[in-house]
């Protein structure tokens, strides 16, 4: 029996390939570290983008959004809070949702 090259080269590590495809380079920081370096970049690029996007909503599309998602509390208690009927505070929050969506979805 002779020595299988084609099952040895299978086994065999191949470089470390970057998100280019390109060999990473000597002395590069290992995959994980990458994968956490860039996970983070991107969350802190979706937070700033989150804070530019809030900015552009009205007062009181920014106070209803702030106190249903931020601040935990129910529809109706954010009616209760602000004073206004449920059906404003809803058509708000909607409101609200649709234009950061599109702020959060369009290229810069």
């Amino acid at each position: 029996m002779g020595h299988d090259y084609r099952a040895a080269a299978r086994h065999r590590p191949g470089p470390q390939l970057c998100c280019l495809g390109r060999p990473r380079p000597a002395g590069a920081p290992p995959a994980e570290l990458w994968d956490q370096t860039h996970e983070a970049a991107a969350q802190a690029l979706d937070r700033e983008r989150l804070a530019r996007s809030l900015n552009e909503l009205t007062g009181l599309q920014r106070e209803v959004i702030t106190l249903a998602y931020f601040g935990g509390h129910t529809h109706r208690q954010v009616a209760a809070i602000v004073g206004a009927p449920l059906g404003t505070v809803k058509g708000r929050i909607r409101a609200a949702l649709i234009k950061l969506r599109h702020a959060m979805t369009s290229p810069d």
